[in-house]
């Protein structure tokens, strides 16, 4: 920034000339007056602004003793005094002392001030960094730095008078000149031309050339406003090369983050008074849960070292009061003593819950027949099992010269022939059912029903979607050996047709099954899913909604499980989902009468066991 100071007496004008250097300009001498008599005296120094002040030197002149002035210059400037003959130097503040010339002494220099970057311009934004350097950039045409109506902002100017216009055209002509000035635009609600200052970064500060400050306008991170870096570049643009850069480990040099050779471990850089696995050395490793503080590993003050870990012997059930000394039979470490838990007792050596182990029901060596319940033995639940049989065409399926459905209703009757398949109550249900239900809306036929002519039909014609259908079994639960003749009768009669309504069927017999148990104190009841399929029909007609269902129901009480029989292995992944989510692990399968009887045998054995 260039600035002409003017002093005037006696109507004699004498001019300096000031010049700022690159950082800014800083700081400004004391100036000189020319009196009556000619005497050259020293003038007050003009307050400073930072950098270092240009060389000034005084007219020649002659005349009576002048008295300078006092003033708080810039940092440093150099008067020289007039060669003529004349008074005292005036005083200035701080700063170096003027020269003597022939005949008065120059004024001292004044003080730097603080450091401002104000170019005169309003339309701009002056910015000032660490070490002095100015940058302006265009600020925007609104509040403080907008230019009046008809001008437009230049860096080295300020506001000027914008071009007239009629047409972008005429804009390039007048503008387009400047590489300086892109998005050469004329604003016809104004009739004025405008532009935006090149930065080909969008970073926000135009390049160097065209008056901001950006050292590198092709690189977004390289700007005023970035933080250096140890790369051995200027990312702040202030003329210096990764001055305060940080490094993880080690120190900047030469653009390269270095690690001091004491401090590598196997080529890499450590820290040995913190790194717990190279803790005062290389490879000296801090025992577990320790922390390496000075190059020492030490434990937190609230635990114990023992063999090569810290450990809380309160409740460490290894180390329980001292290392080494551990709890036993399912104790725990309470208080740095070797316990049974909560709700626990000590019986033969081991901790158990006296109000629910059927081999100390209510205190130790008190075994019961069934189960424990509240420290009292209960009698074991009478179990049931409902079957949920698919009669979807794709039972047509062969197996040898069988169907799927011949051979999975000969294996049930197989089973049912078994002496031991007896203890437990049955009963027996089939999918798809043709609906009986009368409808005015869809909804009235459940989801993925349709309501035509006021009947409801299915996803497959006429398959029920309506969960209440499927709840009324085809075959009640009655126990056994009273359940026999009916079951077998029911299946008798059975055949295929239809799809698969696996999610309103599996629903509507759970349901049945848990209505059962809640009707029947003493009893527990699981499900049987036997198919060779998956859903699709109803909605949602997917396996991810016959697992919702199956899990509602298995995880809530009463709970009732769903166990799963494929025929065959088609589906083995769907089907083991629905097993999981009705808690029964995995799904089975079989393949022959013989295998699918063993199934269920299993299935029986497995449920039926007093738990």
């Amino acid at each position: 920034m260039r600035r002409n100071n003017r002093w005037r007496t006696a109507g004699i004008v004498i001019t300096l000339l000031t010049t700022g250097a690159v950082a800014g300009a800083c700081g400004s001498s004391g100036g000189v007056f020319e009196d009556d008599d000619g005497t050259i005296d020293g003038g007050a120094g003009a307050a400073g602004e930072p950098g270092s002040g240009g060389n000034n030197t005084g007219g020649a002149g002659t005349g009576g003793a002048g008295t300078g002035g006092n003033g708080t210059g810039g940092a440093g400037g150099m008067g020289t005094g007039g060669a003529g003959t004349g008074g005292a130097a005036g005083a200035g503040t701080g700063g170096m002392a003027g020269v003597s010339g022939a005949g008065a002494a120059g004024g001292a220099a004044g003080a730097g001030g603080a450091c401002s970057c104000d170019d005169g311009f309003d339309c701009t934004i002056d910015s000032c960094t660490g070490n002095g350097a100015c940058f302006h950039r265009i600020g925007p045409n609104s509040g403080a730095t907008a230019c009046p109506t008809g001008e437009i902002c230049e860096l080295a100017s300020g506001c000027v008078s914008a071009p007239i216009c009629t047409s972008n055209a005429q804009c390039q002509t007048a503008l387009g000149g400047d590489a300086c000035k892109v998005n050469i635009q004329c604003n016809m609600a104004s009739a004025t031309c405008t532009f935006e200052q090149l930065d080909g970064d969008n970073d926000g500060y135009p390049p160097e050339v065209c008056g901001g400050g950006d050292c590198n306008d092709a690189v977004t991170p390289i700007s005023p406003a970035a933080n250096e870096v140890c790369d051995g570049v200027d990312n702040d643009c202030d003329g210096d090369t990764d001055e305060g850069a940080l490094c993880a480990m080690g120190m900047c040099v030469a653009g390269v983050c270095r690690c001091d050779p004491a401090e590598q471990c196997a080529g890499q850089c450590v820290d040995k008074q913190s790194d717990p696995m190279h803790c005062g050395d290389c490879n000296t490793a801090c025992p577990v849960g320790a922390v390496c503080v000075g190059g020492v590993c030490e434990c937190p003050s609230s635990l114990t070292l023992c063999g090569n870990e810290c450990v809380d012997t309160t409740s460490d059930a290894r180390h329980c009061n001292g290392c080494n000394t551990a709890c036993t039979g399912s104790r725990t470490c309470q208080s740095s003593s070797c316990q049974c838990g909560p709700g626990l007792m000590e019986c033969g050596g081991s901790c158990v819950d006296t109000m629910t182990n059927a081999s100390h029901c209510g205190g130790c060596n008190t075994p019961c027949g069934g189960s424990c319940s509240g420290g009292m033995c209960q009698a074991c639940p009478d179990p049931a099992l409902t079957i949920l049989l698919d009669l979807s065409t794709s039972m047509d399926g062969t197996i040898g010269a069988s169907t799927r459905f011949d051979v999975t209703r000969d294996g049930i009757n197989a089973w049912l022939g078994l002496p031991a398949t007896t203890g437990f109550s049955l009963g027996l249900m089939h999918f798809p059912i043709t609906s009986t239900l009368t409808c005015m809306t869809n909804p009235d036929c459940g989801p993925g029903g349709l309501c035509f002519s006021g009947i409801c039909i299915g996803g497959n014609g006429g398959d029920s979607c309506v969960v209440s259908e499927y709840a009324m079994l085809d075959e009640a639960i009655t126990a056994l050996p009273g359940a026999l003749s009916g079951v077998q009768s029911t299946l008798a009669g059975y055949s295929t047709a239809g799809g698969t309504p696996m999610v309103p069927s599996l629903e509507g017999v759970l349901q049945a099954t848990r209505s059962y148990v809640n009707n029947n104190s003493g009893t527990r009841a699981a499900v049987v899913l036997i198919t060779d399929g998956t859903a699709n029909t109803c909605t949602p007609g997917t396996t991810a909604g016959v697992v919702t269902v199956a899990s509602q129901f298995a995880g809530t009480t009463p709970q009732i499980p769903t166990y799963v029989l494929g025929i065959e292995m088609d589906n083995l992944s769907d089907w083991n989902q629905i097993a999981a989510g009705g808690g029964t692990t995995a799904a089975r399968t079989a393949g022959s009468v013989a295998q699918v009887s063993s199934a269920l045998a299993q299935i029986q054995a497995e449920f039926t066991a007093c738990p």
